[in-house]
């Protein structure tokens, strides 16, 4: 082989292995909730009714949808989001208009939706 295309080879096999594990990456960094806050969310998502394997298990499913879709920082910063626009305070209404934090908490809400429709 020429040494043009063994350059051309190697070079190819880099960008391959630079997007696997960018691709690898992204994975782990989208699915990165911890177990503590699955348990809490499991059990929030009981809500205080009657538990049963069937409801345990949809809300396992609901908490692991969430999490291959954001980050846990995402997930943090949008339930964050919720609190404050849901609170009645008059500072509530600036986190409902700011773009920035309506952005985070549509693609959370896209995320518990698309979750919901998918576990129950």
């Amino acid at each position: 082989m020429k040494t043009s295309s063994i350059c051309v080879i190697c070079g190819a096999l880099l960008v391959f292995l630079m997007m696997a594990s960018g691709d690898a990456i992204a994975k782990k960094r989208a699915n990165d909730f911890p177990t503590g806050a699955r348990a809490e969310y499991v059990i929030s998502c009981l809500d205080g009714g009657v538990v049963t394997a069937t409801t345990l298990r949809e809300c396992s499913c609901v908490v692991d949808a969430i999490a291959s879709h954001l980050s846990y920082e995402e997930f943090l910063r949008a339930r964050a989001l919720s609190t404050l626009q849901q609170a009645n305070t008059p500072n509530s209404k600036v986190y409902q208009t700011v773009a920035l934090a309506r952005m985070f908490l549509d693609k959370y809400l896209r995320a518990q939706a698309s979750a919901e429709l998918k576990c129950f």
